[in-house]
């Protein structure tokens, strides 16, 4: 019999790893649809509160990163706060 033989090198664990991250962000973004429709039905309206804390969250976590491999940003930093402030306040008036 032949047996099914999948690759276990470096390349196949870090392609699991990044599906998995995946996984994990897909999770969160279920959470917090989730904690948003529930804040929502007790009657708080605050969009801007809501998305505020992800945005924050994710600059550090991303920061964090970048700051560790000493890596520099591809556009300038204004960009980046000028997208977001963009996308916050779509988000705000959307809702």
């Amino acid at each position: 019999m032949n047996e099914l033989r999948l690759p276990c090198g470096r390349e196949t664990r870090k392609l699991v790893w990044v599906l998995f991250l995946g996984q994990v962000v897909s999770l969160l973004l279920a959470l917090g649809s989730l904690a948003s429709s529930l804040i929502a039905d007790l009657g708080v309206d605050a969009p801007l509160s809501q998305s505020l804390f992800a945005y924050v969250l994710l600059a550090v976590v991303c920061g964090g990163i970048m700051l560790y491999r000493r890596q520099r940003l591809l556009v300038p930093w204004y960009w980046y706060l000028l997208l977001g402030f963009v996308d916050v306040q779509g988000n705000y008036l959307c809702k």
